[in-house]
This record gives structure tokens, C-alpha cells and sequence, in this order.
């Protein structure tokens, strides 16, 4: 008999025969017909490609890179340039969540077809195709900087147009403005997203299937050099393992993909088929978390230009820095470079086949003989449409009995929701703490994006591993962690002191009272026609921060030295030094009276710790969900918990984040009678306000997950013992070069087998 190649205790002719090295060139059920060569014809049209690059590991490079982008785009730049994006285009941060909320749309909308289309076409050009989506929902997103006007630094200067001076006869800036004009181009920021979110539909459905039908056993690994943590014998281990090797941080709906692959199929055998897939996948899962660290450090940085540098002379904006309140930085120029790069990326994979060489053994050695099972029993269901469409609501109904499902997808949802909005304000939240720059709030949150939330991922995954827990232990150990998370949000009440700003923190006068009807009017300003549609502070002399210069008195007794104005006399900086007996010249400086401090990096450490406690949960609560729900309806309850975890999760969760940030503005920008950006939080408001929605979100979520695990069948765990004790029965480790299957002894070394030297196995065993 033939010596056959063996892995790891398991004998498979289609896989020795893959690994001989004439992948490409063998002549088997691939290439039978005229129709299978053209499924592996690889090239437009009559330019083909070499042989050499229908390899999967290519094909893992090219969703590496789109999936790097992808997540650099939509994930990483879109989040960074929220705050410019309110400022410029006078938006509230609850309008700025509509935007970030407008991907998942999307996608929830068209997930389905373009799953059920793609998977009965040709997968790689769906997936090119939803990459040039990508790309045209990238150049969608620069529209309102290519058509809006310049910025018009001018309205905003000092004594430019003298509408910020104290001058009685100021013109009304509302007589020529129209209210709130610019914020229509909210839709257009929101159509952006909801193409970028049809767009990569595809990557993370269709190309996650054709990565797991063409990977290898083991040479992919080989390739990649992403040999993973050794199969443990418990199936739910293994699984776990891979699902927190494998999952984007930030990114939640990445994991029901890696879950539908690889949680529903593993068994004891074909975990190590999955091996490969789990490499190839983590791969690219782990390129697009680097893509949105990469967002928000590139999207930070192009920040600290000018926005219209491309278009106006640099005397226009020379001596203003990215500090400046009237500093707007080049929010687009990021956009332009991921619409180039998923051009170029699309292309080559729009080449390639409907099939890569060898994928139809790799499927049938995949095949086990519950899959088997599972085949016949569809092909013998006699039952019409019509009575399967009227089955469908009943296994809904069979789902929403299971009080377990429910509390476990509920508690799922609440972290998504609080995922959902850290990620997209959690620059914002920086920048009005800590008086920083976006770009430097954008390179803290690329180290907490790989940190916490990669290091979540993985943590989860070991956690299960070391402490060989099942469903009701990883239940229980997310109930721990929300609780441990819980404690973490204390974090959000560090900040910066508040600064002096008269009108709001402090009156006019010394013992004086705030104005309740016009707090920033005091009898010092009331005759200087001041107006509060735009926003230029400056710090006082007495330490106190104005609104503007026609806010504080000033008049047109200034100085430039590049474009810091010093005012020489205001009426209300000296009414309240002379009230104060304090004896200083009446100045004041541009820009605001902040201070830096130390705090910042405490609170970076402790939203590091909660993002990690919060991305740690995933997997175990992935995992459980997978277990408590029967075989048949497996499929059907990933479902539903995909379209509840962005119903209640992804969409909601950066509109209600920016909500609640909103309900702190201690002063709104007057759009000449409309509602426009935030100028002022109130840093104490905003820390309670965000306290106390992290600890109820938290709270709901430990509380779901406690019942869940008080709920949880024990049938359920009844037959996760079985399995393992049937895999220990079944099967023993290849070690000592032995394993035995359904009472068979063979020796690993040699291929041969004691008891039936003929008979010829397979992975399709359990």
C-alpha cells in the first residue's frame, strides 16, 4: 500500500496529495470540464495572471490590505475628525454619531442579499466590487469640502471686519447668513458611511468564505508564520482560542463572522483543518485593527493642516496653530488617500477565479458525517417554500423562549453599545479634558486601540483556555468583568481644573451674579452690539476667559504679532481688577486662559483598562451564546444576534454617547436663532453625565449575563461533557505517534492501521 502523508493524527489522501506540491497543475474534479477550467481561469479576460499568484497566501495579502484600509477609513479617520467636523460644519456631537452610526446602517440593510447573491456568484468580484463601493463612499466624504466654501477666517478675526470689537454700530452677521446652512451637508457625511458600510458587506461575509473553502491544513501557516496556540482537546477551548486570536478591536462585527466558521464546525477533528483558516483570517482580522490605529494616528495628523491649504495662500492662516479655537485642520485629505488605495487594491482581486486549485478537496475533506447528515436531511425535506417561510417565525419563536439566548444577547448588546460610542468620541472626550490637539488625541487612541482592544480580544480567548471554563463559567466571568469595569469609569471625573470663563463659571464681578437670561451680557458689554455666532476667547489679564474681545470690552487698541493680538484696554478685565484691588494693565491675549496638567495619563491608563475589560468579553459571551442554543438553530440565532447587536449595539450607541456628551455644553453656538456646535462643555457636567451612563450600561450588562448563567439549561452542559468525553474516547494525542478512532489504532509514523490495513480514513470520523 501507498504510504500516505498524516496530520497530527489524522490520515487524509486529499491532503497529501495537496501538499505535493502540484497544486496548480494537477488534474482533478477542478479541471474536469470547460466550465471548472474557467472557475479558475484567473486574469480579465484574455490577460491572465501567472499560476503562481492563484495561491490563497496572495489572496490573504490582498484582504489584508483592503481590510487595512477599510478599517483605517471608516473606523479610525472618521472617528478622529469628529470634533472638526461639528466645528466646521456646526454640528452637535449627537448629529456627529448619526455619521459613525450611518456604516452600520448600511450594511445591516444589504448584508443579506449581497451575502445570498454572493455566495451563488463569483465571490472575489463582489468582493473587488464592494471595495470600489468603499471607494466611492471615501470620495463621497470629501463632496462638501470640494463644493462648500472657504473657510472664511476673516468673519472670525478680531477687529477684521469689526464685528468682534465692542462697537455699537457692529453689522448683524444673520442679516446675510442663512440659519445653520452648513449643516446640511450632514446627509451627505451620512450617505458616505452608508455606502462605506455596503461596501465592506462583502469583505467581511463573502471573502472570510472563500479565504475558509482554499486554506490549507498547515502550509498557510507555514506562510504566514501565525502558528497558533496547540488544539486543546475541549472543542469550546480551541474555538475560543481562535476567536480571540482572530477579532478586530473596536470592530464588533468582525467575531460573528470568525463565529459562524469556525464555533459552529469545530469538532475534535476538523479543528485542525480550521487550523489554517484561523491563521488566515487572524491575519487579516489583525491588519485591519492596525488599519484603525492607523486612522486615528493619519487622520490626527493631517488635522494639523490648514483646511484649505490647497486652495488659499499660507499668509491666510500663518501664525495659527492646531490649538488656535479658530484652527480647522484638513479633515479630507485622508479620504482621498483611502479612495486611491482601494482602487488599487480592488484590481487584482477582481482577477482572480471563482475557485482557487485544490478547493474542492479541501471542502471534502471538511465534510464530516454530521455535515453529511445535516446534507442528506435537506435533500430529503420535501417541504414547500411556503411551509418553510411559515416555519421560519416558529424558530424565532424557539430562540426568543430561551431566556439564556436572550439575556446573553442582551448583555452582548450593552458592551457593543458602549463600544460603539468610546470608540467614536473617546478623541473628543480628550481633547476637551486635556486641552490637546486631535492629533495628539488621535495617537493616545491608536495605542489604546491596539492595546486594550486587541489585548481584550486575546485575553478573553486565553482566559477560557486557562481556566477551562464552559458556558456558565464564561457567563460568570463576564459578569465580572462588567462589574470590574464598572469601578474603571470613576476614570471619566479626571480632567483638567476648569478654567475662569465669565459668564458662565464666573460672574462679571467679583460677588457679583450671572445674567439667567444672557450670561455672557454684563453692564461692562451691553452697549458693544456683541454678538455669539462665532467664537474667538481671550484670556484676560485677571486670568479670566471671554467669550470674545467684544464680550470682554475691548476696543480696537490692539496689536498683532503674527496672529496673537494683544488688547491693550478692556472695560470688564478692568472693572474687575479695579474691584479687586489687583493693580494690572487691562490686556488681554487671544485664545483661551487653559492650563496643562498631569491627569491626562492617569486617565489614559484607566481607559485602557476599560476598553481591555470591555473587549475581553466578547469572545466568552460570543462563545456562550453558541452554546446555548440547539444544532438546527445555531445558524438562525447568530443571526438574530448580528442584527440585535447593531439595532441595539453599533447604530445607537455613538447617537446616545453623543447625547449625553451634548447634555453637558455649557454654550452653544447661536446659529442666528438656531442650535449649532458645542463651544463650551462644562468638564465637571460631563464627567457625571458620562459616569453615570457607563455605570448603567455596565450594570444592565452584568445583570443580563448573571441571569443568563442562572438560566442556563443544563442539558446544554450535559452535552458539552459528552462531547469531551466522547473526543477522549475517540481520540488521544498524536504524541507517541498513535491515536485511535472508533476503537482503530494507527500509528501516525507510518500511516498504518491496526485492525484494517485497507481501510481508508478520513476526517469526516466524530
Amino acid at each position: 500500500m501507498k504510504d500516505r502523508k498524516t496530520y497530527s493524527g489524522f490520515d487524509n489522501k486529499a491532503f497529501s496529495d495537496l501538499d505535493s506540491g502540484d497544486l496548480n497543475n494537477r488534474s482533478g474534479p477542478c479541471t474536469k470540464s470547460g466550465k471548472d477550467d474557467r472557475d479558475l481561469a484567473c486574469g480579465y479576460g484574455p490577460l491572465k495572471c501567472s499560476k503562481r499568484f492563484t495561491k490563497i497566501q496572495f489572496y490573504v495579502v490582498w484582504m489584508c490590505l483592503i481590510g487595512f484600509v477599510e478599517g483605517a477609513a471608516v473606523n479610525g479617520i472618521v472617528n478622529i475628525i469628529l470634533t472638526t467636523l461639528e466645528k466646521r460644519f456646526n454640528l452637535s456631537s449627537s448629529q456627529a454619531g448619526l455619521i459613525v452610526s450611518s456604516t452600520d446602517i448600511g450594511a445591516i440593510i444589504f448584508v443579506l442579499l449581497v451575502s445570498y447573491l454572493g455566495s451563488k456568484g463569483h465571490r472575489p468580484r463582489w468582493l473587488g466590487g464592494g471595495t470600489l463601493v468603499m471607494m466611492f463612499g471615501s470620495l463621497i466624504f470629501i463632496i462638501p469640502h470640494i463644493f462648500g466654501d472657504t473657510y472664511d477666517i476673516s468673519s472670525i478675526e478680531a477687529g477684521g471686519n469689526g464685528t468682534a470689537i465692542c462697537d455699537p454700530n457692529s453689522p448683524d452677521p444673520c442679516a446675510t447668513q442663512t440659519s445653520g446652512e452648513t449643516s446640511g451637508f450632514l446627509y451627505i457625511f451620512m450617505l458616505a458611511q452608508f455606502v462605506h458600510g455596503i461596501g465592506f458587506t462583502p469583505f467581511f461575509t463573502l471573502g472570510t468564505a472563500y479565504v475558509d473553502d482554499n486554506a490549507k491544513t498547515e502550509s498557510t501557516a507555514i506562510y504566514l508564520g501565525m502558528n497558533v496556540t496547540p488544539i486543546d482537546t475541549r472543542i469550546y477551548q480551541s474555538t475560543a482560542i481562535y476567536l480571540g486570536m482572530n477579532v478586530t478591536p473596536i470592530d464588533t462585527r468582525i467575531y460573528q463572522s470568525t463565529a459562524i466558521y469556525l464555533a459552529t464546525n469545530a469538532s475534535p477533528i476538523n479543528t485542525r483543518i480550521y487550523q489554517s483558516t484561523a491563521n488566515c483570517l487572524g491575519m487579516i482580522y489583525a491588519v485591519t485593527a492596525l488599519g484603525v490605529a492607523a486612522g486615528f494616528i493619519g487622520g490626527g495628523q493631517f488635522l494639523n493642516l490648514w483646511i484649505d491649504f490647497n486652495r488659499v495662500d499660507k499668509t491666510v492662516y500663518e501664525g495659527f496653530t492646531p490649538m488656535d479655537s479658530v484652527w480647522i485642520g484638513a479633515w479630507w485629505v485622508g479620504f482621498i488617500i483611502t479612495a486611491i488605495l482601494f482602487f488599487l487594491f480592488a484590481l487584482p482581486v477582481l482577477g482572480y477565479p471563482i475557485n482557487l486549485p485544490g478547493t474542492e478537496h479541501i471542502r471534502e475533506a471538511r465534510i464530516t458525517e454530521k455535515d453529511r447528515a445535516r446534507l442528506e436531511a435537506a435533500k430529503n425535506d420535501q417541504r414547500s417554500l411556503l411551509q418553510k417561510i411559515k416555519d421560519f417565525p416558529k424558530a424565532i419563536l424557539v430562540l426568543l423562549k430561551n431566556p439564556s439566548y436572550i439575556c446573553m444577547v442582551l448583555g452582548a448588546c450593552a458592551e457593543t453599545l458602549i463600544i460603539g460610542g468610546l470608540s467614536a468620541f473617546a478623541p473628543k472626550i480628550l481633547e476637551e479634558k486635556f486641552d490637546i490637539s486631535p492629533a495628539s488625541a488621535g495617537i493616545i487612541m491608536g495605542g489604546v486601540t491596539i492595546g486594550g482592544g486587541a489585548g481584550g480580544m486575546i485575553l478573553g480567548g486565553i482566559l477560557i483556555k486557562c481556566f477551562k471554563l464552559e458556558a456558565k463559567g464564561m457567563l460568570r466571568l463576564c459578569v465580572l468583568l462588567s462589574v470590574l469595569a464598572s469601578a474603571v469609569g470613576g476614570g471619566v471625573f479626571i480632567n483638567c481644573p476648569e478654567f475662569q470663563f465669565a459668564g458662565l463659571n464666573q460672574p462679571y464681578y467679583p460677588g457679583g451674579e450671572i445674567n439667567p437670561t444672557n450670561n455672557l451680557e454684563s453692564s461692562c458689554n451691553a452697549n458693544c452690539g456683541c454678538r455669539e455666532y462665532t467664537y474667538e476667547p481671550i484670556c484676560g489679564a485677571d486670568g479670566v476667559t471671554y467669550f470674545t474681545p467684544c464680550h470682554a470690552g475691548c476696543n480696537d487698541n490692539y496689536t498683532v504679532d503674527g496672529f496673537l493680538k494683544t488688547f491693550a484696554f478692556c472695560e470688564c478685565i478692568n472693572d474687575r481688577l479695579n474691584s479687586t484691588g489687583v493693580t494690572l494693565d487691562p490686556s488681554a491675549k487671544s485664545g483661551e486662559c487653559g492650563q496643562t496638567c498631569d491627569l491626562m495619563y492617569a486617565f489614559i491608563i484607566l481607559l485602557l483598562i476599560g476598553m481591555l475589560l470591555t473587549l475581553t468579553t466578547v469572545t466568552p459571551a460570543s462563545i456562550a451564546i453558541l452554546r446555548c442554543v440547539p444544532d438546527e438553530h445555531r445558524a438562525l440565532g447568530l443571526g438574530l444576534q448580528w442584527v440585535a447587536l447593531r439595532l441595539l449595539g453599533t447604530i445607537p450607541g455613538p447617537v446616545l454617547t453623543g447625547f449625553v456628551i451634548d447634555s453637558s455644553c455649557a454654550l452653544w453656538q447661536d446659529l442666528c436663532g438656531a442650535k449649532g456646535s458645542c463651544y463650551v462643555y462644562d468638564r465637571y457636567e460631563m464627567g457625571w453625565r458620562l459616569f453615570l451612563w457607563w455605570i448603567a450600561v455596565k450594570l444592565f450588562s452584568a445583570v443580563a449575563f448573571f441571569i443568563a448563567s442562572v438560566m442556563y439549561n443544563n442539558k446544554n452542559v450535559s452535552s458539552e461533557k459528552e462531547i469531551k468525553l466522547e473526543y477522549n474516547n475517540g481520540y488521544q494525542s498524536s504524541a507517541d505517534g498513535k491515536t485511535t478512532n472508533n476503537g482503530v489504532e494507527r500509528d501516525t509514523h507510518n500511516g498504518t492501521t491496526n485492525g484494517n490495513p485497507d481501510r481508508k480514513d478520513t476526517i469526516t470520523h466524530l
